[in-house]
């Protein structure tokens, strides 16, 4: 499956914005407990990196450090947190991000545990894991995600998915 030309620019973006102001956090040295971070204290960068990640249809969260409360000169940083093990294993996947030391701690998440080929949406993996004959449960398992994670994804009227 290939990216859209619209994908691709959000590829792209999040490459160089991750790149240069991204991290891959790793609790332990098996890949347990990754996390990819970008951070900012721009809300227009972060804005266009949410935008981008909407686009390739990646899930994140967002945490505030407000660092402005204790000294009026500085601002906050915002983090946008990829943290689902799928979601990790799209960007990866997905996001053509060139910095050496952040591809080999990606890389120790991807061997930390089988998730999604390359170029693989979440909802195609379970639909094919689910025509197989795996329980919704079961298919959770296999993704490495939570079983109350699993929803109805759909298209919308631009093509993108959607939960």
């Amino acid at each position: 499956m290939g990216l859209t030309r619209g994908e691709e620019r959000a590829a792209w973006y999040l490459a160089g914005l991750f790149d240069g102001e991204g991290w891959v956090g790793l609790v332990s040295p098996n890949g347990g407990g990754a996390k990819l971070v970008i951070a900012n204290t721009d809300d227009s960068i972060i804005s266009m990196a949410c935008l981008a990640l909407d686009e390739l249809a990646i899930p994140y969260t967002i945490n505030v450090q407000e660092l402005s409360r204790k000294n009026p000169n500085h601002k906050d940083i915002t983090n946008i947190i990829v943290g689902r093990r799928w979601a990790i294993e799209r960007f990866i996947n997905v996001v053509p991000f060139q910095s050496e030391p952040k591809q080999a701690k990606a890389e120790t998440v991807r061997l930390s545990r089988r998730c999604l080929k390359p170029n693989e949406r979440p909802v195609d993996r379970l639909v094919e894991l689910r025509d197989a004959g795996f329980t919704q449960r079961a298919a959770a398992q296999e993704l490495g995600i939570g079983y109350t994670t699993i929803k109805t994804w759909t298209r919308d009227a631009f093509g993108r998915w959607e939960q």
